[in-house]
């Protein structure tokens, strides 16, 4: 809006109708130069001719009743502030030939926008500019005024100093109370990027928002890039929303984490998390200015920050969908994007009961995530059954024609939330074909792979389109999709069976429970062991009835529901759940043998369990048998569990190498023996991942390792303690073999040696690396990862600047512990922030 006198050299390609050198408008200001033109207005630069002070005088540019509004609500907030870091009002008025016109100070130098092109901050400059802007604003919300578009083209720097800014452009501005977002039009306005999310969402505006705008603006001065990049404005929108900030800290090596602490807090998604006020970020920046200025001027030598930060990749599945072609709005700097609040309430009530979280972006799309962490294979499942539920909530809802909806799973830089940026542009690839044939959404590769057996996932020529769930007991893997041998589980298989026939043939309750880590072959047991129960018939000719339940959310006595949801006649309505399900059983068991499945016993919830206990006790000569299967974890969550009642607990393995190597070449026999070893030692007897390793290595991928596997991995290092993840990060780098004063040189000095020493113990403890008897280097411990699979995973959360950094430091330690092999030096050099 205010520029150096250069900017009064504008092309020709920029002016609208001029005003020439010369003119007077309203008697009063002599026109200089064209300084600007923008949306709604331009700017002159002027003369004020009663003060004698040069002025930016700027003109309302069409007659539009909205921008006529905006102007004269920009003239009328201006004329109630002053303050030194708001640029000052100096009048108002209309003109018979110019129209409307607003006149301010005429500012020297360059906006923030500008000084970012040439690259970051300075850190005593980044503090200077934060004091100043947070100050003008708490003098602004003082006012009752709420900015709603801070960011660096809004900060001028007078004379180009960061320290002595000017907060401008006023237009959208608003007095605070009830303020939202939304136009008389049903948009949103602001910069994409510099958004709060309740600006986004449309919801009641405060000081926060105004808050989470300037801790993004500081992000970008420190961080030289933006907090939340993308190429389009509906990926930015949805970075901000979904995404956090990765730490600034972990971005340059002079931010201390109390200030990149602070810089999180400002750009918090909870607004509750933020500052409260201007005045609260300007303190807190003056005692950590202060704070810097002492530690730069105490003598010794500076420790170096720690190479291996606390960010990580995590990974995450999204529903998105659109009733129409969304607009590319990729050149639009300011945001016009749908925020129909009650459209989202709607859609949110239908979602709520299957975790999903819905947001509105930019183009009518709707975007789904689930409201909590949780493992890769979960997160596929609730967003498959969320897109699901959103075909005909959609249709029903807005009588629109079939919508087009896509899910996708991937990783990306988070802390505590799911992706969205990358993956959302994922999702609208996925968009740009026509609604399936077969199914209501389509889904990706990762997604298809972590459904499972559980979904039916149809191939069209467009992509997997997703038909629907699948009932327990139809959703059993198979290798590449066709029947694959049934290996080394056949002491588990008999083991089950036997204690169903000993339940028939004695009367007895008995109950079983399977447990094992994601993919390892739960669900393809349960598929034999129910083909072979089914077939068991009493002394009586009868055979059982199966009941199958699932847990999902957690929920109240979920488990029970699903048991009996297709068990009771839908005309009786039960005083209680718990009463119901004991007189379902006394009434089934009477007449046969009693088989109850529960899929996802880690998901269980804990009145669901102990129902079905006291279902065993009251019932214990009688022919009832429990069949639970689920995650090592649910015997951490419901120690003991049915202990008293005998049950019996399995733990699934991992598959031989022979049995491994034998399903490989029964599921593609163009392997070559050193194929298969290869493929042997990757999959780790996992047969999911093994399946997956085919699938790749049958469309020509060979050497690549599947995101799905890589997303199955990951979730087994989330299960550990942050420290042991750093630590497992930093040791990736090596590779498979690294060496213990190699990680903690990449760790850092300013980490703590008694923490990385107690996450190593923590990780041999879980047998996930192990000690080497000699070492390449001479007094140097050598350790390896037991599995090249958790090195792979490890390395793959690793953020790009961590990446990058953690190579380059790997090179320069191994140089100083004799590294001669050019080319293991030339592989750490290699890795570049790009690189992956």
């Amino acid at each position: 809006m205010h520029h150096a006198p250069s900017s009064c050299n504008i092309p020709r390609s920029m002016t609208l109708t001029e005003l020439q050198p010369g003119a007077v408008v309203a008697d009063r200001f002599a026109i200089a130069c064209l300084a600007g033109a923008g949306g709604m207005g331009t700017v002159y630069k002027a003369l004020d001719q009663e003060r004698g002070r040069l002025v930016a005088l700027k003109l309302l540019s069409d007659a539009l009743p909205e921008h006529a509004d905006r102007f004269a609500r920009e003239a009328r907030i201006l004329a109630q502030l002053e303050h030194p870091g708001i640029v000052r009002f100096i009048g108002a008025g209309h003109d018979a030939v110019a129209g409307a016109w607003l006149a301010m100070e005429w500012l020297e130098g360059e906006d923030l926008a500008a000084r970012l092109d040439r690259g970051p901050l300075a850190l005593e400059e980044t503090f200077a500019l934060g004091i100043a802007a947070a100050d003008a604003l708490d003098a602004a919300h003082a006012a009752g005024v709420i900015h709603r578009d801070v960011k660096p083209s809004n900060i001028f720097l007078i004379g180009g100093d960061p320290g002595h800014i000017k907060l401008v452009d006023f237009g959208i501005a608003r007095r605070d109370g009830p303020t939202r977002a939304l136009t008389r039009s049903g948009t949103i306005i602001g910069t994409a990027g510099y958004l709060a999310p309740e600006q986004i969402n449309g919801e009641p505006l405060d000081a926060r928002s105004d808050v989470f705008s300037l801790g993004a603006v500081l992000f970008e001065c420190l961080a030289g890039r933006p907090a939340f990049a993308g190429g389009r404005m509906v990926d930015v929108l949805a970075r901000t929303l979904l995404e956090e900030a990765p730490d600034v800290c972990a971005r340059r090596d002079d931010v201390s984490r109390a200030l990149s602490s602070l810089v999180a807090r400002m750009i918090a998604k909870d607004r509750g998390a933020r500052p409260e006020s201007g005045a609260a970020v300007a303190n807190a920046l003056r005692a950590l200015a202060k704070e810097a200025a002492a530690n730069s001027a105490s003598p010794g030598e500076p420790g170096r920050r720690e190479a291996i930060s606390s960010c990580e990749e995590r990974v995450g599945s999204i529903v998105v969908a659109e009733r129409e072609a969304a607009a590319d709005a990729a050149s639009a700097q300011t945001v016009s994007a749908d925020a129909d609040v009650a459209r989202r309430a709607r859609l949110a009530a239908a979602l709520a009961r299957l975790g999903g979280r819905v947001d509105l972006v930019a183009g009518g799309r709707l975007l789904v995530t689930q409201k909590e962490a949780e493992s890769p294979e979960e997160q596929a499942v609730r967003a498959a059954r969320c897109a699901l539920a959103l075909g005909p909530t959609l249709a029903e809802s807005e009588g629109a024609a079939k919508p087009r909806i896509a899910v996708v799973t991937g990783s990306a830089e988070v802390t505590g939330k799911p992706p969205a940026g990358d993956l959302l542009a994922r999702a609208v690839a996925l968009l740009a074909a026509p609604a399936p044939v077969s199914g209501v959404a389509y889904v990706d590769d990762v997604t298809r792979a972590l459904l499972g057996g559980r979904f039916d996932v149809r191939r069209e020529p467009a992509g997997w389109a997703l038909a629907g769930e699948r009932a327990i007991g139809d959703d059993a893997r198979w290798g590449l999709g066709r029947p694959s041998p049934f290996l080394d589980r056949d002491v588990e298989l008999r083991q089950l069976v036997d204690l169903f026939e000993e339940c028939v043939e004695e009367g007895l309750a008995r109950a079983a429970l399977v447990t094992g880590p994601p993919g390892i072959g739960k669900s393809r047991l349960r598929h034999e062991a129910m083909q072979r129960i089914s077939g068991i018939r009493t002394s009586a000719n009868a055979t059982p009835a199966v009941w199958a339940g699932r847990a999902d959310t957690g929920a109240p006595f979920e488990v029970l529901a699903s048991l009996i949801r297709g068990a009771r006649d839908p005309s009786h309505q039960p005083t209680s759940l718990g009463q119901e399900f004991v007189d379902l059983i006394d009434a089934a068991v009477e007449a046969r043998p009693l088989v109850l499945v529960i899929e996802d016993l880690h998901l269980a919830d804990e009145p669901s369990l102990q129902g079905i206990e006291r279902a065993l006790r009251a019932f214990q000569d009688r022919p009832l048998f429990v069949l639970a299967f689920g995650r090592p974890e649910a015997h951490e969550r419901f120690p003991g569990l049915w202990a008293e009642r005998g049950a019996q607990q399995i733990h699934l393995g991992a598959l031989s190498p022979r049995s491994t190597a034998r399903l490989a070449q029964d599921a593609l026999s163009s392997l070559d023996p050193g194929e298969v070893a290869a493929l042997v030692e990757r999959a780790a007897g996992n047969p999911f991942y093994l399946e997956e390793l085919l699938r790749s290595a049958s469309e020509g991928r060979r050497d690549e390792l599947p995101e799905a596997v890589l997303a199955m991995e990951q979730a087994r290092l989330v299960a550990l303690p942050p420290a042991e993840r750093r630590f497992l990060r930093a040791a990736s780098i090596f590779g498979n073999v690294f060496w213990r004063r190699g990680v903690l040189h990449l760790l850092g000095e300013g980490g703590s040696v008694t923490l990385a020493e107690s996450a190593l113990a923590t990780l041999l403890a879980h047998k996930l690396v192990e000690r080497r008897a000699t070492s390449r280097f001479p007094g140097e411990e050598e350790l390896a990862f037991r599995q090249p699979l958790v090195c792979e995973a490890a390395h793959s959360t690793l953020t790009a600047a961590d990446r990058a950094r953690g190579h380059a430091l790997a090179a320069a330690w191994l140089e100083t512990v004799g590294e001669q092999d050019t080319r293991v030096l030339a592989s750490h050099r290699g890795w570049g922030p790009a690189r992956k």
